[in-house]
C-alpha cells in the first residue's frame, strides 16, 4: 500500500486519525502532510514512513510493527491528546516465548512483539516526548533524530510483560529541554529524558536490557537516563546546562558508563552507585 504526496487534515481532538492502517504489509508512506489533534496509526510488517510533514498529529506505531523504517519525518505542535509526537503506544498481540515468565513459570508470556525499527533523522518540537517506546520493542534503533521542547527519547517495558530488549541510541540532539508538561504528560514540566524508564506494577521483573546510548547531545535542561534497564553502555554522551548528567537507579551494577562530558551541570551522576565508571570528560 502506498500513500503518497497527500494532504490529510482532521478536526476531531483527541482520537482523530489522519490515518489508521491495520495489517498493512508492504506500506509507503511519503512526502504527505498530516495535520489535527489525534493519532495517526500504523501496523504491518516491512514498512516505510519517511519525508512527512505532522502538525499536531502523533504518529502511532502499533502492535504488530516488525522491520519498519521512519526517517526524515517533521513534527511540531502537537497540543492535543497525550501529546506524543512518535510512539508504540498500542495493545499486545503477538505471543512470544522471549521475555518475563507468566504467573504460573510457563516461559509463555502475551506480550508485545514490536521488532527491528528503526528512527532516523527526524525532527520533533513542542510535544510531550519525541520518541518513546511505550510498552518496548526489541532490535530498535533511534539514530541522529532531534528534538526541541519535547520530553527527549524513551524506552520503557510495561505492566510486567511488555518488555524493551536490544535498544540503541546514537547521535540524537535535545536541542532545548523541558515543555509545557513533563515527559509522561504529567502536570508539572521537566527535564527531557534520553534513555530507559520503567513503568510496571511488579518491580522485581526485569523489562529492560541491553541498552546503548552513544554520542548523543543534551543542550539544555536534560538528562541521561537508566533508571531500570539491566545492562547498558553509555559513552561518548554531552550533557550541558543541566541539573543533572546521568541518571541511574535499579540495576547499577550492569551499567558500564564511559567516557562522556558534562559541561555547566549541576549534578553529574545521581543514583549511580555501584555502575562501572570509567572516565568523566
Amino acid at each position: 500500500m502506498r500513500l503518497e504526496n497527500c494532504d490529510l487534515y482532521r478536526d476531531k481532538d483527541g482520537c482523530g486519525n489522519c490515518y489508521y492502517l491495520i495489517d498493512a504489509d508492504w506500506t509507503r508512506i511519503a512526502n504527505c502532510r498530516f495535520a489535527g489533534t489525534g493519532f495517526s496509526s500504523l501496523d504491518g510488517r516491512n514498512c516505510v514512513v519517511e519525508d512527512t510533514r505532522n502538525i499536531g498529529n502523533t504518529l502511532s506505531f502499533r502492535h504488530g510493527v516488525h522491520n519498519l523504517f521512519v526517517a526524515r519525518n517533521e513534527l511540531e505542535l502537537k497540543f492535543g491528546g497525550d501529546r506524543e509526537g512518535f510512539t508504540t503506544d498500542g495493545s499486545p498481540k503477538a505471543i512470544s516465548d522471549w521475555g518475563p515468565r507468566d504467573s504460573e513459570g510457563s516461559g509463555w508470556t502475551n506480550h508485545v512483539e514490536r521488532t527491528r525499527l528503526q528512527f532516523v533523522d527526524n525532527a520533533m518540537r513542542d510535544c510531550t516526548v519525541a520518541i518513546q517506546l511505550y510498552g518496548g520493542g526489541r532490535d530498535v534503533v533511534m539514530a541522529r533524530n532531534r528534538c526541541a521542547r519535547a520530553g527527549g527519547f524513551e524506552a520503557y517495558g510495561l505492566h510486567s510483560r511488555w518488555p524493551a530488549h536490544n535498544i540503541e541510541f546514537y547521535g540524537n540532539v535535545v536541542e532545548e529541554g523541558n515543555s509545557l508538561r513533563g515527559p509522561f504528560n504529567q502536570p508539572e514540566a521537566s527535564d527531557s529524558y534520553l534513555g530507559s524508564s520503567h513503568l510496571t506494577s511488579k518491580p522485581e521483573i526485569v523489562l529492560n536490557r541491553h541498552f546503548v546510548l552513544k554520542d548523543n547531545v543534551i543542550e539544555s535542561n536534560g538528562r541521561l537516563a537508566a533508571f531500570a534497564v539491566a545492562g547498558a553502555l553509555i559513552e561518548n554522551n554531552i550533557v550541558r546546562d543541566s541539573d543533572v548528567g546521568l541518571e541511574g537507579g535499579r540495576f547499577n551494577p550492569t551499567l558500564f558508563v564511559g567516557s562522556n562530558r558534562f559541561e555547566r551541570v549541576v549534578q553529574t551522576y545521581r543514583n549511580l552507585e555501584g555502575a562501572v565508571l570509567k572516565g568523566v570528560q
